[in-house]
């Protein structure tokens, strides 16, 4: 089987949602797996923010006779049941084959990147002048670009395991393997303007957040 990265397009750039909205900032949150990406966006939505969840614009564009779905069907037979997208299933068969991998993300990248772009520029439109964007795959879909900065959640692995455990029910194998599998992320994290400790007390994060909202 040949590469499928070197198939793939890449991320189409775009441009930062400021320059279009007067007095609006847009910051995007990036991390690993329970890095606290999504607490801290959590917090952000508790002080009237445009919150852009990444995932929950993932699961719309999932929805049964969806598009995307059927391409994911048709690339990975067997994933798509009668109820939709088995995820668990999907994740076994990808994460097992890194080409597995890239093939996935060819086919949702550029529906998840778009679809992103639209929900950040409808929060902008609707007036609110501070814009969050989560995503793991932030760079990947090409939403860095609409941001004015970028910030990298992350916390200590052996906490991350913890959080996947309890939060997501998984089982110890299944938790270290993931945490261990997404490594540092150091490309990433380096092209970050600022590291955010994820396991910071609340008070901290919160307070991280009002000092990222006031900016004029």
């Amino acid at each position: 089987m040949s590469r499928v990265s070197s198939e793939r397009e890449p991320a189409p750039r775009r441009l930062p949602l400021s320059r279009t909205y007067q007095n609006l900032r847009v910051l995007g949150l990036t991390g690993p797996a329970a890095g606290g990406k999504s607490f801290l966006l959590g917090i952000f939505r508790e002080m009237g923010a445009a919150a852009i969840e990444a995932d929950a614009v993932y699961k719309d564009l999932v929805l049964p006779g969806s598009p995307l779905l059927s391409r994911i069907d048709e690339a990975f037979p067997g994933v798509v049941t009668a109820d939709g997208l088995d995820r668990a299933e999907l994740s076994a068969r990808v994460f097992g084959d890194p080409n597995d991998l890239l093939r996935l993300n060819a086919v949702v990248h550029p529906s998840l990147g778009d679809a992103v772009a639209r929900a950040a520029g409808e929060g902008a439109a609707s007036g609110n002048r501070r814009v969050v964007i989560e995503a793991a795959v932030l760079f990947e879909i090409g939403a860095d670009g609409l941001c004015d900065e970028v910030w990298f959640v992350d916390c200590p692995p052996e906490e991350r395991i913890r959080r996947l455990r309890v939060g997501r029910g998984w089982d110890e194998e299944r938790a270290r393997r993931v945490v261990v599998g997404q490594g540092g992320m150091s490309e990433i994290k380096g092209r970050c303007g600022r590291v955010v400790d994820g396991s910071a007390p609340k008070e901290a994060l919160v307070q991280l957040a009002k000092e990222w909202i006031s900016q004029p």
